[in-house]
């Protein structure tokens, strides 16, 4: 075999290996990237409740072809529970300051945290997944969900609430108008009605003489 030969096969090996290698680094970043998160978000884990969260779902979703420690799943397991307890926690603290908010606007939110009522409107935090779905009647409002945060949320209430008002005047005033043009046209057929029966009347009068 000739040198050149054996400097393309050595090559080839050489590639081979690092694609392996690179394969496996590949798949323990997988798990050390969410790794990193999970130890920022404990620094402040109520704070940082939903970070942890997303940290440890990655986590639980480990490649399965990644020999792993065997303390590994210890550890998710009890990354899982900080996090479930911080995000109920965040949970309550979201629906306190968002009771808050509209308190100020005059309305009181009943139901728990995650599920509470204004009026006919039903809002639906989903901290996990960073935002908070808001329906009327059972139906979606705008564009079915918005970002969390007291502020966004109230501001689209505010806005949906006002939207159903006009639409809800402006049926109003469309049934009042029909029925007014139905009253009118009754009353002018029961007038017609009135002055044919009065000439029919003149009319068997005069016939007598």
């Amino acid at each position: 075999m000739s040198e050149k030969a054996d400097l393309s096969a050595l090559t080839a090996s050489a590639g081979e290996l690092r694609r392996l290698l690179a394969n496996e680094v590949k798949l323990r970043q997988a798990v050390i990237k969410p790794l990193d998160g999970a130890q920022r978000a404990l620094k402040d884990p109520h704070k940082n409740a939903v970070a942890l969260h997303e940290a440890v779902v990655s986590l639980e979703q480990a490649p399965e072809e990644l020999a792993l420690p065997n303390s590994y799943n210890k550890l998710v397991k009890q990354l899982r529970e900080v996090a479930d307890t911080n995000l109920s926690e965040l949970e309550f603290t979201f629906a306190r300051d968002l009771r808050e908010a509209f308190a100020a606007e005059g309305v009181k939110l009943t139901g728990s945290p995650t599920e509470l009522i204004a009026e006919l409107f039903v809002i639906k935090p989903d901290l996990r997944k960073k935002q908070v779905h808001i329906t009327f009647s059972r139906q979606p409002v705008g564009k079915g969900s918005v970002k969390l945060g007291v502020e966004r949320v109230v501001a689209a209430w505010q806005k949906a609430r006002k939207e159903i008002c006009e639409r809800t005047h402006q049926v109003q005033s469309e049934v009042f108008a029909q029925e007014s043009v139905q009253r009118s046209n009754q009353s002018g057929s029961t007038g017609l009605s009135r002055r044919r029966t009065a000439a029919e009347d003149r009319r068997k009068a005069v016939g007598r003489f």
